[in-house]
C-alpha cells in the first residue's frame, strides 16, 4: 500500500467563502519531512494533525494513555465542543508514533 493511500481528504462542513484545496499526499509527506528536520516532536505533532485533524490545543493535551492501540484510535477532548472525540489512526500514523517512542522515550512501549 502506498503512503498516499493512508491520507484522506478532510472536507469542510461550513462554507466560509474561501476557496480551499486539500493538500496532496506528496505535500503532506514533505511537511512531515520538513517538520522532522526541526525536532522529532514537531514531526509527530504534524503527523497527528495531518492524520487525525486534531487542533493545536488537542495535540498539546494528548497523553500516551489516550491512544487505544487495540482499537486503533485516539481519544481526545475537543475544548471548543466540550466533548470527547475519537479519531482512527492508520498504519502510517502508528509507525510515526512507535518511531517517536523508540527515538525519544526508549525501550519497549508500555501497555497503557
Amino acid at each position: 500500500m502506498t503512503p498516499s493511500a493512508h491520507l484522506r481528504t478532510v472536507q469542510r462542513t461550513q462554507d466560509d467563502g474561501r476557496k480551499r484545496k486539500p493538500i496532496s499526499a506528496a505535500m503532506a509527506l514533505e511537511m512531515l519531512e520538513v517538520a522532522g528536520r526541526q525536532h522529532a516532536r514537531d514531526r509527530i505533532a504534524c503527523a497527528l494533525a495531518l492524520f487525525t485533524g486534531m487542533r493545536e490545543s488537542e495535540l498539546c493535551a494528548l497523553r500516551w494513555r489516550d491512544i487505544r492501540w487495540a482499537d486503533e484510535e485516539i481519544v481526545f477532548y475537543r475544548q471548543k465542543q466540550k466533548a470527547y472525540h475519537t479519531a482512527p489512526f492508520n498504519p502510517m500514523l502508528e509507525r510515526e508514533l512507535r518511531r517517536w517512542w523508540a527515538d525519544n522515550r526508549g525501550g519497549p512501549m508500555p501497555d497503557f
